[in-house]
């Protein structure tokens, strides 16, 4: 399994985590965690994983362009 991680600046709710998470199990990926860095209170990443890397990438893409 590859994995990636998404950042997300200015998650302003769960429901922001949510929609992220859906698009990643959507498209093959599995989640691994989310944390909210606690650096800024709106700041968080998820870990995700897929079969390969190739898919990683894709994923990372379509997250990227929403």
């Amino acid at each position: 399994m590859a994995r990636g991680t998404f950042f997300m600046i200015d998650a302003e709710h769960d429901g922001d985590i949510q929609h992220y998470k859906s698009l990643i199990i959507d498209n093959g990926g599995e989640i691994d965690e989310v944390v909210w860095t606690g650096v800024e209170d709106d700041d968080a990443y998820i870990v995700f994983s897929a079969p390969t890397r190739q898919q990683v990438s894709n994923i990372k893409l379509i997250l990227e362009s929403e």
